[in-house]
């Protein structure tokens, strides 16, 4: 996740950062991408880190994506606090 956009086009999207919780070591962003939420989970000690409401490019290889039906949001979702 960057604030620049990437150099190649596939397996990149445009999202705001719409929410931020942490855990431990971790920190979960939701970056929503027109209607659709992406997780993104980030070392805490990754520099410079997002704020909520940030404009961030997401990428990511093919075999790094999980993908969470409807009724799993609950599970998968935590509530966004902020930074």
């Amino acid at each position: 996740m960057s604030h620049d956009q990437p150099t190649r086009a596939e397996n990149s999207v445009r999202g705001r950062i719409s929410g931020i919780s942490h855990f431990g070591d971790v920190l979960q962003y939701v970056v929503t991408a027109g209607e659709r939420d992406l997780l993104v989970l980030c070392p805490r000690s990754m520099q410079p880190r997002p704020a909520l409401g940030d404009d961030v490019w997401c990428t990511w290889a093919a075999e790094e994506v999980y993908l969470f039906s409807a009724r799993q949001a609950g599970v998968v979702m935590a509530e966004g606090v902020d930074a």
